[in-house]
């Protein structure tokens, strides 16, 4: 893998248990070395530098605070480690307890804490140093969807306010979305795409990523181009697609159940694809609703609000999209 990290930024690694994202953080934190190539951290190499000679904070999912000690020794722990006095660690672990909202749980013991303030504690302890890089390995894996989102907006903010830069590591598409500057989607061991979350969400390099980020609607065929119009050929049928250049490679149209639509017969146009079905679930997500369409042999997503009467199971439907808010991408493809 080759992957650079821009001073400042939020880079998540995302991607499936196994695919290589937390083996990447440990060779940047020094807890495995590299068989072969280099890892530079501001411009120099750190390849073979003790762990703690590398001035990388790291937060885990477990927090790993010392029961023993109160919230401020525990913080000013790094500092009293490194030589600072300890009136000199104590302010500046006040000061970063400030900066995280827990200066005034100080003297308390971590069992004396919740699970989220137990977690910024363990961000105050690796930030407290002001290390040249933050390794975060999801840290947020463990609290309930709330207390989840509600750390995930805390951890902006200082990231924010700190300008660290700040690598993150999660399985959560949804996480990856909310805090990035950007994603290197990871699968087997390699990086398949890397980019803002809108520009991968939205213009996916590979099924892969069209796949794992986010839900998706895929039809694969044949790629033809007709008269200036790109179809993807699947058997008898025919599907616009954006626009290319190549013909008869095997690709896939990606479009996204928030794309997708339920049309009356009267909005059948030559711009629009359009599928028949049967309705065969309705899902409520409070804001809106997921419809499952069987058609063509095809389950077809779609997403639209969830207030107003909602489609019944057995009913007909039909379905359409417009091919300039799909995406092509090739099968089989892999990223760099």
């Amino acid at each position: 893998m080759d992957l650079t990290v821009a001073p400042g930024e939020f880079m998540t690694l995302l991607g499936p248990s196994g695919s290589g994202k937390t083996t990447t953080l440990n060779l940047i934190a020094g807890f495995i070395e590299p068989d072969a190539g280099t890892i530079d951290v501001g411009g120099a190499p750190i390849v073979g530098l003790p762990a703690h000679k590398r001035d990388i904070g790291v937060v885990f999912q477990q927090y790993l605070l010392f029961p023993h000690m109160k919230v401020g020794v525990n913080v000013a722990f790094p500092l009293r480690r490194r030589g600072v006095s300890k009136r000199e660690a104590h302010r500046r672990a006040m000061d970063i307890l400030e900066i995280v909202g827990l200066n005034d749980m100080a003297d308390r013991y971590p069992r004396q804490l919740s699970g989220g303030q137990q977690q910024r504690v363990a961000l105050a302890r690796a930030l407290v140093f002001n290390p040249k890089l933050l390794l975060l390995d999801e840290p947020l894996g463990a609290l309930d969807k709330r207390l989840r989102e509600s750390l995930q907006l805390e951890i902006r903010r200082i990231h924010r306010d700190l300008g660290v830069t700040f690598i993150f590591v999660t399985h959560d598409q949804e996480e990856a979305l909310a805090m990035s500057d950007r994603i290197a989607v990871f699968s087997e061991g390699h990086i398949e795409q890397v980019g803002s979350g809108e520009s991968l969400y939205h213009n996916p390099d590979t099924l892969f990523v069209a796949k794992f980020l986010g839900d998706s609607n895929v039809i694969e065929g044949s790629l033809r181009v007709d008269d200036g119009r790109t179809h993807i050929v699947d058997g008898d049928r025919r599907f616009l697609a954006p626009s290319a250049t190549a013909t008869d490679e095997r690709m896939a149209i990606v479009v996204r159940p928030e794309c997708v639509r339920l049309v009356s017969e009267a909005a059948r146009t030559d711009d629009l694809n359009v599928m028949a079905g049967e309705v065969s679930e309705v899902t409520f997500f409070g804001h809106r609703r997921r419809v499952s369409i069987e058609a063509e042999g095809r389950t077809m997503l779609v997403d639209e609000s969830g207030h107003g009467p909602a489609p019944k199971p057995g009913e007909k439907a039909l379905v359409a999209w417009r091919p300039e808010d799909a995406s092509l991408v090739g099968i089989g493809r892999r990223g760099r």
